[in-house]
């Protein structure tokens, strides 16, 4: 058996981002400049380059050019923060000296550039909640300030929730921020400026820096490049603000620190924003220490570390600690998933899917579903790279007869089912059965119900193999599930879920699948809460808990996505589809047939097999009457 991916079962818990860099050094990736990590070192990196810089023209423009093509090049060696409290491991806060520091990027700062800039080039917005002192409002203004050095035309509107926060000559202003990196770079660095109050721009380059305090008509006066708020949780007016700068700008950067009830957080949780977190565990100061723990009284998993248990116990009000500390954002008591189970969740299991692709038969192979399924080779089934990127894959894959499968372990099923038109997604999600962890994803909305079933008997073969039961399937037969079921048994798909009624006199009746009603699906959302705040099921898949976080109990008693209020529930679970189909991935892992859950017999040839039937060849040697005789040695 030849292996291609990690054991899901076998994953290391992480975090988000690490506390440092490997040696105290990075390398960019653009220029191949090594950039110290180090205070003294990049100090010292500093003073060396500055001077080679001012000797020479040549070198002059050669740095440049670097700090052009790479935001993080010029923050680590042109940058300069103003910090006034430094956070140690124990929790306590202590007043820095000097307070003017290099800018010397974290680890998780550094991916937040590559968010920032990774939006904006794609046209995308982005809301950016964190905790506090993260240091957010520096990166993003830093990038803004490299803009109008490097990138000619540069038109920014940055903005906050009243104009003294925005410029008022306090080192809390956003401008003064803006001044402060201005005025610590080289001469050689610094361009001809005109500053005034709300307002810098560069005549030279045609850049501009402009700011407003959010208002109702912040963001109306023409077109710019990108629109940045601060601390956008705290603005009134957001939702005014989000439709009336939705055509001013191809970016908009909202950042702030969650605040309960606002239009800021249903930005985060509505999937149409791109979303980046800052968690307190991945500052390097906050975080030393930091571990994952299983709450003694709730069975929930959580992060915690010195700084972090001084931090609680110095606070008195719970929404202080879940809003300054744990980013929670889930606008009250709504939200159906808690947003720190969620938190958990991505920083501990979700990842890039290992393979992206579809499992399909080989060239020449056909799967005629009317056929007798001994007569299909769906045993030939194999996973496609590449193939319409329907499948996603994070699970193990090993070689059993020439074919990369999964390997023998019990397998669930979850399936919401659409009408296949272009609308909402049918989506499938598989999890293992035994360890909880999320194997697959299998995505599409222009597959239609009874073609859908032929894809999930397919994949199921794939999984299964030629000698194993299929993947134990629970799938929702409201509307269009019901024409999936009915092909999945003409298909002679049998490891359905099913549950018997035995309550009437007479033969017991037998239904399969699951009838969504609004009692049954707030009952199984709260059980698949349950299980990820348990870690019961390990969701390795962020879009799963991107959508899930959008869940909230409506004011009729419905539960659904929050920007399917005001549908029917039925048309609010259109918009919700893979968080049903985790639901009842987990749903089926729960009720999976005991049988299989049994080891299954181990792939011919394999290790297993083989020792195996050494096994049975020391049986037969030392008790032969009492030895299992049945063997297939030869």
């Amino acid at each position: 058996m030849r292996r291609t991916s990690r054991k899901p079962d076998a994953a290391a818990e992480t975090f988000g981002h690490p506390l440092s860099f490997p040696g105290d050094v990075w390398t960019c990736p653009d220029t191949g400049l090594v950039i110290q990590k180090d205070l003294l070192k990049n100090l010292a990196q500093r003073r060396e380059i500055i001077a080679k810089c001012d000797a020479s023209r040549e070198t002059r423009l050669a740095v440049l050019e670097a700090c052009r093509r790479s935001p993080k090049v010029w923050i680590n060696l042109f940058g300069w923060t103003y910090v006034i409290i430094d956070q140690t491991a124990g929790g306590r806060r202590n007043s820095t000296a000097p307070a003017r520091q290099p800018f010397v990027t974290w680890p998780v700062q550094d991916a937040l550039i590559d968010a920032i800039n990774d939006a904006q080039r794609s046209g995308a917005s982005i809301c950016i909640t964190k905790s506090r002192e993260m240091g957010a409002s520096w990166v993003e203004l830093a990038l803004d300030m490299h803009a109008c050095l490097f990138i000619k035309h540069s038109n920014i509107l940055i903005g906050s929730r009243k104009e003294d926060a925005v410029d008022d000559g306090s080192p809390d202003s956003l401008f003064w921020k803006l001044d402060f990196l201005y005025e610590n770079l080289p001469a050689w660095m610094q361009p001809s400026r005109e500053r005034i109050r709300l307002a810098m721009g560069f005549p030279g380059l045609g850049t501009r820096i402009d700011g407003e305090s959010c208002n109702a008509d912040f963001g109306r006066g023409g077109r710019r490049t990108k629109i940045a708020i601060d601390e956008a949780a705290a603005v009134d007016i957001l939702r005014q603000i989000d439709n009336s700068t939705s055509d001013t700008t191809v970016c908009r950067v909202f950042v702030s620190t969650p605040k309960t009830g606002s239009y800021f957080g249903k930005l985060v949780r509505s999937g149409k924003w791109r979303v980046f977190r800052m968690h307190w565990f991945d500052h390097p100061g906050k975080g030393v220490g930091r571990t994952l723990i299983k709450d003694p009284d709730t069975g929930e998993m959580k992060f915690t570390a010195p700084w972090y248990r001084a931090e609680v116990a110095s606070r008195v009000d719970p929404q202080n600690i879940a809003e300054n500390l744990d980013v929670d954002d889930e606008g009250g008591s709504g939200s159906v998933f808690d947003n720190r189970t969620l938190n958990t969740q991505r920083v501990t299991y979700a990842k890039k899917p290992t393979l992206t692709g579809d499992v399909a038969l080989p060239k020449g192979a056909r799967f005629d579903p009317d056929t007798p399924p001994e007569d299909r080779p769906v045993h030939l089934a194999e996973f496609k790279e590449g193939l319409r990127g329907r499948l996603r894959w994070w699970g193990e894959l090993i070689e059993q007869n020439g074919i990369m499968r999964p390997p023998p372990r019990p397998v669930a099923v979850g399936v919401d089912v659409s009408m296949g038109v272009g609308g909402s997604d049918s989506v499938a999600v598989f999890v293992d059965a035994e360890t909880g962890w999320m194997l697959g994803r299998w995505s599409s909305n222009m597959v239609m119900p009874g073609d859908f079933a032929d894809t999930l008997y397919l994949i199921g073969s794939w999984i299964a193999g030629p000698r194993r039961e299929l993947p134990y399937l629970c799938l929702e037969i409201n509307g269009p599930g019901r024409a999936t079921l009915m092909r999945l048994q003409r298909l002679g798909y049998s490891n359905l879920h099913n549950v018997v009624d035995t309550s009437k006199p007479g033969r017991p009746v037998v239904s399969y699948g699951w009838t969504s009603t609004r009692p049954a699906k707030r009952a199984m959302l709260e059980s698949f809460r349950t299980a990820l705040a348990r870690a019961e099921f390990k969701c390795t898949d962020a879009e799963i808990l991107e959508q899930a976080a959008g869940y909230v109990h409506y004011e009729d008693g419905g539960v659904g996505p929050i920007d399917s209020a005001g549908l029917t529930e039925e048309q609010a679970g259109q918009h919700g589809d893979m968080v049903i189909a985790g639901m009842l991935a987990h749903h089926a892992a729960v009720h999976i047939p005991a049988e299989d859950l049994v080891e299954p017999e181990p792939i011919y040839g394999s290790f297993g097999d083989r020792a195996k039937r050494r096994k049975k060849r020391r049986l037969r040697r030392d008790d032969p009457v009492g030895a299992d005789l049945d063997t297939d040695d030869d």
